[in-house]
């Protein structure tokens, strides 16, 4: 810097840049801002996603999410991969992923993959007027022949339930009876009919609400001036990514005559002309026998347990218990062509219902196996019987015998197959660790809905184990856990997150990713599962779910954030009395610039 760089009359002994140095310096730091703006965007476009994965018929079905950037949307992709089941060894060609449309919210398929229940949402011009935002209706389209063919559309009765809850993660969930001809699903209620002070309505068919339900003779009956009140036309929901989702109750479909039934022997009976309190029901899935559905209740006041409904995302605290519902006579009047859509006394005539966990604070995610004998099935699921207070904390495994041809569950017939870890114990046997920690018991939200080997006597899923995923195989004879050990595109497995999608007589289907690395999808072999005995089993790469979406305007899928390191550190608490080591991840450029690079820390 010299002193020719300012005017004259401003030289004071100190040199200060001109405007076209400043300008310059801005522009190197906009320029550095936006290239990490740019990182940050190809990583999140190149992260993977992957959901609804299942093997039917030698082919893998998945959709993969990805977030594109310029659009600031979510976009699913289906893919379906074959898979050589059959060890023909022959080279299979994979098809390039197709796009899903937004209207297409759920794809169920039936365990025989013959049929393949698609819900969409349509919208639905009213009386030849422009399409508006509420003028649309939910279908259950009925692909067959492994779906290539049509073969029904049903449109759902709005007058029987509101938005069908799709988030299987959490509330939702659907599932085929043993003979595929019935789908049970989760709905949001029908809330209480009201109307305004100012509409003009028949007050023949209205009602003050001053007395409550009590109050209306009819169905028909609105009550005026409840559109706002709380518990009539306003309710509780379950907070962040639920606003809306109040009170959700269980719907049966046939999927041959298109009639819709609702499951009113239920915790709380049929729906309460309310919108308080009560129980959100949710995860149905259908008994071997296909005469009962077993289901999630959650409390929302009805159970005591719970006096309000308070936020659910990433709150596995709330209370929950699991419930069985005889559905033999309502699925017998939705089969009838005469039917007209499922009456409430046909629903009514089935007997009540069944806490299978009464003691326990905490069940969720039921799962059957296939019959280990003649008859005879195994329920397990998820449950912490004391509960915990935090958002999430470690579940146990149990599993209760069902007698199909009593069909009923044996409750008194209970196993504990997992228990809770409170701290990981020290183990000598290396094969029993991973990343330097032994098992540190079950975090896992949900189970696969395809988790059992063929013979029924080992249960498979993927749990958090220090700072990575883990597929992990439980014994449902006497609880033995057994790391699932593979390899598919990672140098070192043990440093990689593996997961399991789906297990079947043909088969697993895994994924294994890494920071910087997105997921590849595998395939291990029946034979290969049956063997494994803790050792590494063989993998199968099928496809490694490379970016594609650009991440910005301008760039190209390739241009991905996916060259960094990383490190799993191992660090013990130098103070206090717990021991157990506490595990981070510190991610790093593979070139960096600098010596010294600024730390984001994220503690959790």
């Amino acid at each position: 810097c010299t002193p020719k760089m300012v005017p004259p009359s401003a030289r004071t002994g100190t040199c200060r840049p001109t405007g076209t140095s400043r300008k310059m310096r801005l522009n190197s730091r906009v320029s550095s801002v936006a290239d990490d703006a740019a990182a940050y965007n190809a990583a999140i476009s190149a992260s993977v996603d992957i959901t609804d994965a299942y093997l039917r018929n030698g082919i893998l079905t998945l959709v993969r999410s990805g977030r594109d950037v310029d659009s600031n949307s979510r976009r699913s992709f289906l893919y379906q991969i074959p898979v050589d089941t059959a060890k023909t060894h022959q080279t299979l060609i994979i098809p390039p992923p197709t796009e899903i449309a937004t209207k297409i919210k759920a794809r169920i398929p039936s365990a025989s993959g013959d049929k393949i229940a698609i819900l969409v949402e349509e919208a639905v011009a009213k009386d030849g007027e422009n399409v508006k935002a509420d003028d649309t209706r939910k279908v259950f389209e009925i692909w067959t022949e492994g779906g290539h063919n049509l073969a029904a559309r049903i449109v759902l009765p709005k007058d029987m339930h509101g938005k069908v809850c799709t988030d299987v993660a959490w509330f939702g969930g659907f599932s085929w009876s043993p003979d595929e001809t019935t789908l049970v699903y989760v709905a949001e209620a029908t809330p209480p009919k009201t109307a305004s002070f100012f509409d003009e309505v028949d007050a023949s068919a209205t009602s003050s609400c001053k007395g409550g339900a009590d109050d209306r003779s009819a169905d028909t009956h609105a009550c005026i001036g409840g559109q706002f009140t709380l518990g009539v036309g306003k309710g509780e929901d379950w907070g962040e990514k639920y606003t809306g989702t109040s009170r959700l109750a269980l719907f049966c479909v046939n999927v041959n005559t298109g009639n819709v039934g609702h499951i009113q022997n239920v915790p709380g009976d049929a729906i309460e002309d309310s919108s308080e309190g009560g129980y959100s029901f949710g995860q149905p899935v259908f008994s071997p026998d296909g005469n009962s559905v077993v289901y999630v209740g959650w409390d929302a006041g009805g159970g005591g347990s719970m006096p309000r409904r308070l936020g659910s995302i990433y709150c596995y605290q709330r209370p929950a218990k699991l419930y069985s519902s005889r559905v033999a006579t309502l699925r017998e009047s939705l089969s009838s062509s005469k039917n007209d859509g499922g009456s409430d006394d046909s629903a009514r005539d089935d007997e009540g219902w069944t806490c299978l966990t009464p003691n326990d604070r905490l069940a969720r995610s039921p799962r059957f196996s296939p019959a280990l004998a003649a008859g005879r099935f195994k329920m397990v699921f998820l449950c912490n019987t004391p509960g915990f207070d935090t958002h999430g904390g470690c579940m146990e495994l149990h599993s209760i015998d069902w007698d199909a041809d009593k069909e009923t569950a044996l409750i008194d017939n209970r196993q504990v197959l997992v228990e809770n870890v409170d701290l990981p114990t020290d183990d000598d046997r290396p094969s029993a660790k991973i990343g330097g920690i032994c098992f540190p018991g079950l975090f896992v939200n949900q189970l696969p809905t395809d988790c059992f080997s063929e013979d029924g006597k080992s249960v498979y899923m993927t749990t958090q184990w220090g700072s990575i995923s883990r597929a992990i195989e439980v014994s449902t004879e006497n609880g033995r856990i057994k790391p699932l050990r593979f390899r598919s595109s990672s140098e070192d497995p043990a440093r990689a997150s593996q997961s399991i999608f789906s297990v079947t007589k043909d088969g697993a289907i895994v994924s294994e990713s890494e920071p910087g690395q997105p997921a590849t999808v595998g395939y291990i072999s029946s034979d290969a599962l049956n063997t494994g005995g803790g050792a590494e089993v063989q993998c199968l790469s099928l496809h490694k779910m490379e970016s594609i979406l650009g991440a910005v305007s301008g760039t190209s899928s390739s241009q991905s954030a996916t060259n960094v390191s990383f490190e799993v550190l191992n660090v013990s608490p130098s103070h206090g009395e717990v021991a157990a080591p506490v595990q981070a991840i510190l991610m790093f450029p593979d070139n960096p610039s600098n010596d010294k690079l600024p730390l984001i820390v994220v503690p959790h």
